[in-house]
């Protein structure tokens, strides 16, 4: 096995190395393992494959480190929501309260303001009826006040009358009573 080997070659020939070991005894194991821990290409490689493993060691610590730190921002942040959440509840709430009682004040205002139109239907009705019984009021006043104007001036005529009666009296009387003494005095 050389370094200028392929991935498949090697991995063909282990394959082939491996049926053949199993017919080796436990003294070859023992022979292979010096080989490989004496063998200063084997050192290279043991060195190469350490230190590929520290690597990638190392980045998987990173990456680790990386998810841990994304795991407590995620962590952070839901709990961030979850606050806000809380608090938008809490909102909602107060606004729902809000609603249901802008709804009862809406209603309650609602019935008043029919029972307010109702009531004004009512007395627009009752101040009609007044209007008209006033008018009819006013129409017989004024027939009244025609025939007691008319009443006055025949009784003013009655009263003129009655004293130009009085005064045509008092002269015959007084025509009477004159010719009454002159009748005496003849």
């Amino acid at each position: 096995m050389t370094g200028t080997g392929t991935i498949d070659e090697d991995s063909s020939q282990v394959e082939e190395g491996s049926s053949t070991m199993d017919e080796h005894s436990d003294s070859e194991d023992d022979t292979v393992s010096d080989f490989v821990q004496t063998n200063p290409m084997m050192e290279r490689i043991r060195s190469t494959l350490y230190q590929q493993l520290l690597q990638t060691r190392d980045r998987v610590k990173l990456e680790v480190r990386e998810q841990e730190e994304v795991l407590k921002e995620s962590k952070r942040a839901r709990e961030d929501a979850g606050i806000e959440l809380y608090g938008m509840q809490q909102n909602l709430s107060r606004l729902q309260s809000n609603l249901m009682s802008v709804d009862r004040r809406y209603e309650t205002v609602s019935y008043e303001r029919v029972e307010g139109q109702n009531k004004v239907s009512e007395a627009k009705q009752k101040h009609a009826k007044r209007a008209k019984r006033a008018e009819d009021l006013r129409r017989e006043a004024s027939k009244k006040q025609e025939e007691l104007d008319a009443l006055l001036e025949k009784i003013r005529q009655a009263k003129k009358y009655n004293n130009a009666m009085k005064s045509e009296v008092a002269v015959t009387r007084t025509a009477a009573n004159k010719t009454k003494e002159d009748l005496k005095a003849h």
